[in-house]
């Protein structure tokens, strides 16, 4: 974005930009706004909760238009069944007319979690004049889905709303397809799920997210809370086998009902006991069997065999116990059946219920590490715990309420969940966001909204008190946002990997990466700033100019400062040069050192040139793909000026990670090839610079063709006829068929190339080479 283009910006939102709320503070999310620009615009979230309070005006633009571009509502269903009421839908249009003429729609956010939701992730902050709560992705498009409620009281007008649960696969299809439809990047939301399922990845809820939002997709990312349940004692793990009977110690604090599950190795098939010191014991129950009795209901499944949204295709089995009564301590016992071989290992869950997250059934020994809520197994997500951003407020009725039991400001919630996954991947926590205590819009028809305790004073009963994962995942769903609209192809993986790398650590989050924080806190600016930095990867050029450019690349560096490695393809005297600068990037702009390289000879002939100081380069790039190249050389037959360029195209995804780069041979070192892997209309093109030498002079040869089954054949051309800028001229440049180039990829960092020539001076020959440089912020697949 241009600076008056950013000025301009700035001062549409000055209302807002000196009062934003805490949690943007934090985040450094203003700052994003102030230097970048960034506000979501150009890119959608979905969001799968309760619904959504679509009057509020944090979802209203400032032309009274909604920013909601569809809303699904499943009321009513009970996941997948197929005799569940057909998903209503509504379109844009449907919500401005209702908005302008002031009329039902008959669906709203009866419980006020979803609407918290999408507005910590993108409301505008319309809600109060100062804008002091706008969320961080605030232009973003929302797409909704009603998935799931816990039901709600009768309040106020509102009657009683009953809970359901719809069908999470056709909601994560539908979402996916609306996407598709804005034909925008998006990142999607389910903010629901306690520790119930495999919790390794292979639910049937986790593996469709995997299949629809694959982590190497471009532009499609999903986020997840990793839970609330971090400091209950309702996860044990023990080993069993057929030599005896292993016990894990429960205590039921209530007569309540509710739900235990186990989950054991495969392998190894068992049968389980529930016993209670009043004297009941229910069981054993093998696999396939089902026994109902004295309050206690058994189902003891077979592989595969699971309800959804259990199914697993892990070959682990699973075991669903329902309770009614037996308050006090008791055991749940397992053992080996004779004809299972060896020994196996059971994670053992108990529940959560009501707001507070209470849970009736614990675990009294074997207690293990991990709480983390199913979906957050999904290999493919951005899993986020939550710290605390306040622990005092004072509410809507000037009364000061304090939250010291949830631990200390800046430290980490108590009851957010820690990995690992049940399968032991990773920490099972990518990173952490302060949600505990944020100001979140509220439905002034929504159950939350008759709570005024959690309503802060000034909020005109708009905004409430918002906290657990519920409250910190939003925040990276904003913050992911942010980073693709500046960089629209970025996949699940870079932006894992660019919030790792940018989060914050300090005092409370100790050494990381581990398992509570993961790596860090969220650093919302730093993970723009290194987005943006990944999509500058690729040619520029300018369109006055075409004929000379610069081929970017974006690296890695081991502390994790972006460098900045350019060549740059341009003309001396008519004669073709080109140079070489390597530096480090400070959000978008850089100013490095160039060299020039004389008296290298063509292969097989080829010897060490010479390396010599040209010169500075200086860059600065702006999130549309536009910037400006300006340089500094003494150098003969050079002079120092600017260019105003543009991005030519950018760098593919996965196969630029596995290919794209500098090569070169260790024994030739001073030549080598620059290869950027670009997509278009789902074609790879292989764009291959070769920078090289003939008797004594630089040479650069250029060309393209489609990449298949990691093979090209490059048609190249030779460059000659232009002066140095602000002489060159397009006209002078003259192109001359110099062969062609084959190149076999081999391996992620390997490669071998090949060449024919019937120009004078040049020989045939082949190649091996190793990857030099790799693209920044791009994971290889191989």
């Amino acid at each position: 974005m241009k600076p008056y283009l950013i000025a301009l910006f700035i001062l549409a939102f000055s209302t807002t930009v000196n009062a934003l709320g805490e949690a943007r503070e934090e985040t450094r999310t203003d700052e994003a706004l102030i230097d970048f620009g960034v506000t979501g615009k150009g890119v959608t979230i979905a969001v799968l909760d309760r619904g959504i309070a679509w009057r509020h005006p944090d979802f209203i633009n400032e032309d009274g238009s909604t920013r909601i571009y569809k809303m699904l509502d499943m009321s009513g269903q009970r996941l997948c069944r197929e005799d569940n009421p057909e998903p209503v839908e509504y379109t844009a249009q449907d919500i401005n007319q209702a908005l302008m003429n002031d009329t039902d729609l008959g669906t709203t956010d009866f419980v006020g979690h979803g609407s918290s939701t999408a507005g910590t992730a993108a409301g505008n902050g319309r809600g109060l004049p100062d804008g002091r709560y706008m969320g961080i992705a605030p232009q973003a498009d929302l797409v909704i889905v009603k998935m799931t409620s816990e039901g709600a009281p009768a309040h106020g007008d509102v009657p009683a709303q009953a809970g359901f649960q719809g069908c999470q696969d056709d909601a994560i299809d539908w979402a996916a397809a609306v996407m598709d439809e804005l034909g925008q990047p998006g990142v999607l939301i389910i903010n629901s799920g306690v520790q119930w399922g495999p919790v390794d990845g292979t639910s049937a809820v986790s593996r469709k997210l995997a299949a629809v939002f694959p982590e190497d997709k471009p532009g499609r990312i999903v986020v997840l809370p990793s839970g609330d349940e971090g400091s209950l004692p309702n996860h044990a793990r023990a080993d069993f086998d057929a030599s005896q009977t292993t016990e894990i110690g429960i205590n039921r604090a209530s007569s309540t009902f509710s739900v235990m599950s186990a989950w054991y190795s495969g392998g190894v098939p068992a049968e389980v006991t529930v016993r209670f010191d009043d004297g009941t014991s229910v069981g054993p129950v093998g696999p396939g069997q089902v026994l109902d009795q004295d309050g206690i209901s058994i189902t003891h499944y077979r592989p595969g065999q699971e309800f959804y949204p259990w199914r697993s295709d892990s070959g682990d089995r699973a075991v669903w116990i329902g309770i009614s009564g037996h308050p006090g301590k008791g055991s749940f016992q397992i053992k080996a059946l004779s004809m299972g071989d060896g020994a196996g290992e059971v994670d053992l869950y108990g529940d959560v219920t009501g707001p507070n997250l209470t849970p009736v059934t614990t675990m009294i020994d074997h207690l293990t590490p991990g709480r983390l809520q199913d979906y957050a197994g999904t290999p493919s997500a951005i899993v986020v715990a939550d710290h605390n951003l306040r622990t005092s407020y004072t509410d809507i009725d000037g009364i000061m309420r304090t939250m010291m039991e949830e631990g200390e400001k800046d430290d980490l919630w108590l009851k957010s969940s820690a990995g690992p996954t049940r399968d032991g991947r990773d920490f099972g926590v990518d990173i952490s966001a302060p949600g505990q205590g944020l100001f979140a819009p509220v439905g002034l028809d929504s159950y939350w909204g008759t709570l005024r305790g959690n309503l802060p004073q000034g909020s005109k009963g708009l905004y409430i008190r918002f906290g657990g994962t519920s409250a910190s995942a939003p925040l990276v769903v904003g913050a992911v946002a942010l980073m693709l609209q500046v960089n629209p192809t970025m996949t699940a993986m870079q932006a894992r990997q660019i919030l790792r790398d940018t989060a914050r650590k300090d005092s409370f989050t100790g050494d990381v990466p581990n398992a509570d924080w993961g790596y860090g806190k969220l650093d919302v600016y730093a993970a723009v700033a290194k987005a943006l930095g990944y999509s500058f990867s690729g040619p520029w050029f300018n369109p006055d100019q075409s004929g000379h450019g610069w081929f970017v690349e974006m690296l890695e560096s081991p502390n994790g400062v972006q460098q900045l490695n350019v060549y740059w393809y341009t003309y001396a005297d008519g004669k073709p040069a080109w140079l070489v600068a390597t530096g480090p990037l400070n959000g978008s702009k850089a100013t490095i050192d160039a060299f020039i390289t004389v008296n290298g000879e063509f292969p097989p002939d080829f010897n060490t040139a010479d390396v010599i100081p040209w010169g500075t380069l200086s860059f600065e790039f702006g999130p549309d793909g536009t910037g400006t190249a300006s340089w500094e050389t003494e150098f003969e037959g050079f002079s120092s000026g600017s260019i105003p360029i543009v991005q030519l195209a950018r760098i593919s995804g996965n196969p630029a990670a596995c290919r794209g780069g500098s090569y070169y041979n260790a024994d030739q070192s001073g030549h080598g090839f620059v290869v950027e892997i670009i997509e278009t209309s789902g074609v790879m093109y292989a764009l291959v610079a070769w920078y090289v030498y003939l008797d004594g002079e630089q040479v650069w040869l250029l060309g393209q063709a489609v990449i298949e089954n990691d093979h090209t054949e490059i048609p190249l051309q030779s460059f000659t006829g232009a002066q140095f800028p602000p002489d060159f001229v397009p006209g002078d440049v003259q192109r001359t068929d110099w062969g062609t180039l084959m190149i076999d990829f081999t391996g992620p960092s390997a490669a071998q190339v090949s060449w024919k020539t019937s120009q004078p001076g040049y020989s045939d020959g082949a190649i091996d080479l190793t990857r030099l440089t790799g693209l920044g912020g791009h994971s290889c697949m191989d």
